[in-house]
C-alpha cells in the first residue's frame, strides 16, 4: 500500500508540472492580460470590476516563465495587490485603499429630517451608484473622498462631497436643500414613478418648468412642440388631433389614452386648469405603455396635477396672463388660385360636365361663374360683360374675406391661486383658476376650476389621500371659420364673395339654384337666400360643462420594501348643449320654406313649421367609477434593484345622452309652438314627402372592464435592467367567444448603461444608455359590440308605427385591436449636462384592426364592422 501511494503521488506530481507562460504586451489593459494568462494556465484571477478600474496600462516582456517569477512584474507600480493562493489569484486594492475601501449606508430625508424620500437617485463621481428604498436609505462602496449628488422629484439635485467618517459609524448623512424643482426626470406610467436611468422604455418627460414656459388655456396644447413623437393632425379634425407616433388603427379611435393623476380621464380634457399640472410623461413604446392594456395602442399621456408635501412650510402662488393671439395667415395654406380654379370650371363647362343637373328636380346650385356661363349661353348677358365678371372673381380670393370680416385677433386672460404646503403627517394644496377666452372668431370660453388635494399619515405605515376637483365651463360658438362654410356640392369656391365694395352682405346659393329660389313663391315665401357676412349673428350655440372628480386613495407599508395600495376615483360630468336659430337665421327660413304649401289659385300660404325661433337642447352625462389595489415591492442593495407590481382594477363607464327640439320658441316670454311630427308633409321643392326633424335622440351605454396587471424589473449593477409588463382586459362589450373574453398584453424590455461599465473612458459624453423593447398593446372601440345592436325610431311613414333597425349584427369574435411594436433607443448626455437626447427606431405593426366587411345584403345589413 505504501509503495502504491508513493508511485501514484509521483506521478500526479509529473502532470502537474509547473506551466511556463510567455507574454508580450505594450500598453494593454490588466484585463487582456488576465485572460492570456488563463489561456496558458490554469491559474484563475478573481476580482471586483472596480478595483480594476484605476489599473494602469500594462507593459510586459516574458518568455518562458513561471507564474511566480511573473506576477511581480506585472504588479509593479499598480494600485492593488495579489494573493496567490493554489490556482487562484486575488485581486485586492492596496492596503492603505483597502482600510477605507467599505460599505457605506446613507438615508435621505426632507428638510427637516422627518420624512424618508423615496426613489431618489445617488451618484458619485458621475456615476449612478444606489437608489433609496422607502425609508430613504441607500447602500454604496466607496474607497474614500468623493463628490456625490442626490437628485429626487420635487427636490433641488444635492451636490457635495463624501467620506468615510469612521471605521464604526459608516453613516453619511445629506443634507437637503429646502427648494422644489422641477428639473429631474421622474416618470410616471400612472401606476409607479421611476427615474428614467430605470426605465428601459421610450417616454419623454415634460418638466413642470419647461410646460409652464407656454401659456395655454387647453392643458395639451403645444405639447407637440416639446414632446419628442406626438404630432397634430389638423387632417382629421378641425382643432386638430393628438397623434403619439403616428396612427395606429385605420377605423378605430384614434386619441391617445389620457391619464390623470393615476387613472383615465373620461371627461373632456379641455376642462383642466393647465396650472395644476406638475409634469407630463408621453408613454411611446409598448414596454412603457403596454400596462394600460386595451387602450394603449395609440400612445398614453400621463398628466400628474401638483400636491403638497409634508414638511413643507406654506407657499402662495399667484398667476395672471393676458395672452394675444394674432390672426391667422390664411396664405400659407397651398390652395389652388381663383383664376386657377375658373380655368378648370371653364374646362368642364366647355365639355357639358353637370349640364343635366338642370333638369335635377333638387335644383342643386351651382357656382358663380358656372351661373355666369349658362347666362351667356342663353344669351342673357353679353360676352363682354360675362368676360368681366368672370375677370372679377379671377381677382377675388376668399380669404380677403375671412381675414377681412371674420378674423380678428384673439385674447386669453388667465387667473390662478394655488396653496400647499404640510407638517409632519399632513400636506395639502389648494387651487382656484378663472380663464375667459376671446378666439380669433370672437368665440367665447368662460372656464373657473376648483382643487383640493390632502393627504395624511394616521400612522407611520398607513398614509390616506383625498382629492375633489370641481370645473365648470361655458362656450359660446363666434364667427364660421375659413374651410366650414359650404353647399349642398361642398367647398364654396375660392372666389366666392361675402360682401360688395360697400361691405353690405352678397348672398351665395347653398342648397338650391339663383334663378329657382328667386321666383318659387311668388313672394309668399320668407326670403331664401344664404348671406354668410351676417347669418352666423342669427344662430347661437352655447355648450355647457360641470366636472367633478373625487379620489380616495390609502397606502399601507407592509416594512419597507413591500406596500399595498388601493385607489378609488369617482368623476361625474355633466353637459348641456343648447342652439338657439333665430328666425332670421337661413337654418330657420330654408326649413320653413321648405314645408310651406302655396295654393297657387287662391294665392295663400300655410306654414307648416311655424315662424319663430328654433331651440336645439341635448343633455348628456358621464358617470365613472373606477378602483385599483395594487401591491409594490421594491428592494435596493449594493449590486441590484428589484422592482414588482401587481394588482387587479374595475372600471365601469356610464354614458346617457337626451335631446329634444322645440319649435316657435320665444326666448324672452319663453313660449313655444306645437307641430306634428307624427306625419308627413311634402318638399316644396321636390315634391317628396317627408317628416319635420324632431330632433329627439336618446342614448346610453354602459361599459364595464376588468384587468388584472403585473410589471417586474431588475437592475444590476446600475449598468444592466430588465422589464417585463403583462395585463389582460376584459370588456362586457367584447368577446363574446370563450377566446376572446381576456386580451392578453405584454411587453419586455433590457437596457445597458454603457456609461458605467470600467472600460467606458469617453469625458465629453458621460452617460450613454442603449435599451430594446418590444411588446403589444390594445386598441378599443366602446361604439361596437360583440353583440346585436338596434336603433330605434320615430313612426314609420308606412306603419304609422314606432321602428327599430339593425345596425350591426352579432359578432362573437369581435375583439381588441392588437398593436405590437419593436422599439431600439440610445440615451446620450454631452459635455456634463449641457446637452441630452435619445435617437429611438421603432417598427410598429397593428394587427386584428377594425374594418368593414361585406355581407348578403338579403340580411338587411350591407355591411358590418369585424376585425381580422
Amino acid at each position: 500500500m505504501l509503495l502504491f501511494y508513493g508511485t501514484f503521488w509521483h506521478a500526479f506530481g509529473q502532470q502537474t508540472k509547473e506551466p511556463l507562460l510567455t507574454l508580450h504586451f505594450k500598453n494593454a489593459s490588466m484585463e487582456k492580460v488576465f485572460q492570456e494568462i488563463q489561456k496558458q494556465s490554469p491559474y484563475r484571477f478573481m476580482y471586483n470590476d472596480r478595483v480594476l478600474q484605476n489599473a494602469r496600462p500594462v507593459a510586459i516582456d516574458a518568455e518562458r516563465q513561471s507564474i511566480a517569477s511573473l506576477l511581480p512584474d506585472l504588479f509593479k507600480g499598480q494600485p492593488f495587490d495579489y494573493k496567490l493562493s493554489g490556482k487562484t489569484i486575488v485581486i485586492t486594492p492596496k492596503k492603505q485603499e483597502r482600510e477605507t475601501h467599505k460599505k457605506v449606508t446613507g438615508k435621505v430625508v426632507s428638510a427637516n429630517g422627518d420624512r424618508p424620500i423615496e426613489g431618489a437617485t445617488v451618484s458619485m463621481d458621475g456615476h449612478v451608484v444606489a437608489f433609496t428604498n422607502e425609508i430613504g436609505e441607500f447602500a454604496l462602496e466607496t474607497s474614500g473622498n468623493g463628490s456625490i449628488s442626490v437628485t429626487s422629484m420635487g427636490y433641488v439635485p444635492y451636490n457635495g462631497t463624501m467620506s468615510v467618517l469612521s471605521a464604526n459609524a459608516g453613516i453619511v448623512r445629506l443634507a437637503e436643500e429646502n427648494k422644489v424643482s422641477d428639473s429631474i426626470d421622474v416618470v410616471s406610467t400612472g401606476y409607479q414613478q421611476l427615474p428614467k436611468e430605470r426605465a428601459t422604455g421610450s417616454f419623454d418627460y415634460i418638466s413642470g418648468k419647461l410646460y409652464n414656459e407656454l401659456v395655454r388655456t387647453n392643458v395639451l396644447d403645444g405639447i407637440q412642440y416639446i414632446a419628442n413623437g406626438v404630432s397634430l393632425n389638423s387632417r382629421i379634425n378641425a382643432n386638430g388631433q393628438l397623434s403619439v407616433r403616428g396612427l395606429s388603427t385605420i377605423q378605430g379611435p384614434k386619441d391617445p389614452l389620457i391619464i390623470v393623476d393615476n387613472f383615465p380621464y373620461n371627461g373632456d380634457i379641455s376642462n383642466l386648469n393647465p396650472n395644476d399640472v406638475e409634469s407630463i410623461t408621453v408613454l411611446k413604446d409598448a414596454a412603457a405603455s403596454s400596462i394600460w392594456g386595451a387602450k394603449a395602442g395609440n400612445g398614453v399621456i400621463v398628466i400628474t396635477t401638483k400636491k403638497g408635501k409634508y414638511g413643507q412650510p406654506f407657499k402662495i402662488d399667484v398667476t395672471a396672463n393676458t395672452t394675444v393671439t394674432d390672426k391667422p395667415n390664411l396664405y400659407s395654406l397651398p390652395n389652388m388660385s381663383s383664376s386657377d380654379f375658373i380655368d378648370v370650371e371653364d374646362m368642364l363647362f366647355s365639355n357639358g360636365y353637370r349640364f343635366g343637373d338642370t333638369a335635377n328636380a333638387n335644383h342643386s346650385p351651382f357656382s358663380p361663374v358656372y351661373e355666369t356661363l349658362f347666362q351667356q349661353r342663353s344669351g342673357k348677358i353679353t360676352d363682354a360683360d360675362a368676360l368681366s365678371r368672370i375677370d372679377a372673381y379671377r381677382k377675388h380670393d376668399v380669404r380677403d374675406d375671412f381675414e377681412r370680416y371674420f378674423y380678428r385677433k384673439g385674447t386669453n386672460q388667465q387667473y390662478a391661486l394655488s396653496a400647499n404646503g404640510g407638517g409632519d403627517v399632513h400636506n395639502y394644496a389648494l387651487s382656484g383658476s378663472y380663464d375667459r377666452n376671446v378666439d380669433n372668431l370672437h368665440g367665447m370660453l368662460n372656464r373657473a376650476t376648483i382643487k383640493t388635494l390632502n393627504s395624511f399619515k394616521p400612522s407611520r405605515q398607513l398614509e390616506v389621500l383625498i382629492g375633489l376637483n370641481y370645473n365648470h365651463s361655458e362656450n359660446k360658438q363666434g364667427r364660421p371659420a375659413y374651410g366650414s362654410i359650404t353647399t349642398t356640392n361642398g367647398q364654396i369656391p375660392p372666389y366666392t364673395m361675402f360682401a360688395d365694395d360697400k361691405g353690405n352682405a352678397l348672398p351665395i346659393y347653398k342648397d338650391y339654384r339663383e334663378g329657382y329660389i328667386d321666383t318659387l313663391g311668388n313672394g309668399l315665401l320668407q326670403d331664401w337666400h344664404y348671406y354668410p357676412l351676417v347669418d352666423y349673428q342669427y344662430t347661437h350655440i352655447i355648450n355647457t360643462t360641470d366636472d367633478i372628480v373625487a379620489n380616495l386613495a390609502l397606502k399601507y407599508t407592509v416594512y419597507k420594501d413591500l406596500s399595498l395600495q388601493s385607489l378609488y376615483q369617482y368623476e361625474k360630468q355633466s353637459s348641456e348643449a343648447k342652439t338657439l336659430y333665430d328666425e332670421n337665421s337661413y337654418y330657420v327660413r330654408n326649413l320653413v320654406n321648405s314645408f310651406s304649401q302655396i295654393d297657387y289659385n287662391t294665392g295663400t300660404l300655410k306654414r307648416i313649421v311655424p315662424l319663430g325661433q328654433i331651440l336645439d337642447r341635448s343633455l348628456s352625462k358621464v358617470l365613472s367609477h373606477q378602483a385599483r389595489i395594487q401591491m409594490n415591492y421594491n428592494h435596493s442593495s449594493v449590486k441590484s434593484n428589484i422592482s414588482v407590481l401587481a394588482g387587479g382594477e374595475i372600471r365601469q363607464v356610464h354614458t346617457t345622452s337626451n335631446g329634444y327640439r322645440i319649435y316657435g320658441y320665444d326666448d324672452d316670454i319663453l313660449t313655444s309652438t306645437n307641430v306634428d311630427l307624427a306625419n308627413e308633409y311634402p318638399n316644396i321643392v321636390s315634391g317628396t314627402t317627408t317628416f319635420i326633424p324632431s330632433g329627439i335622440s336618446n342614448a346610453d351605454k354602459l361599459n364595464r372592464i376588468l384587468s388584472i396587471f403585473a410589471n417586474a424589473s431588475y437592475v444590476y449593477k446600475q449598468r444592466f435592467t430588465f422589464s417585463a409588463s403583462a395585463r389582460r382586459d376584459a370588456s362586457n362589450l367584447f368577446g363574446v367567444s370563450t377566446n376572446n373574453k381576456w386580451k392578453p398584453l405584454w411587453s419586455t424590455g433590457v437596457s445597458w448603461n454603457i456609461s458605467e461599465e470600467s472600460f467606458y473612458r469617453i469625458s465629453w459624453m458621460p452617460r450613454l444608455k442603449l435599451r430594446t423593447t418590444y411588446g403589444y398593446s390594445g386598441n378599443m372601440n366602446p361604439s361596437l359590440s360583440a353583440v346585436t345592436q338596434l336603433t330605434y325610431y320615430d313612426v314609420s311613414p308606412y306603419t304609422k308605427e314606432n321602428y327599430s333597425e339593425i345596425t350591426m349584427f352579432s359578432n362573437p369574435d369581435l375583439k381588441w385591436e392588437k398593436i405590437g411594436m419593436l422599439n431600439i433607443g440610445l440615451d446620450f448626455q454631452l459635455f456634463g449636462n449641457t446637452v441630452n437626447g435619445s435617437i429611438d427606431y421603432y417598427h410598429k405593426k397593428g394587427t386584428d384592426l377594425y374594418g368593414p366587411y361585406l355581407i348578403d345584403r338579403t340580411t338587411g345589413l350591407g355591411v358590418t364592422t369585424i376585425t381580422k
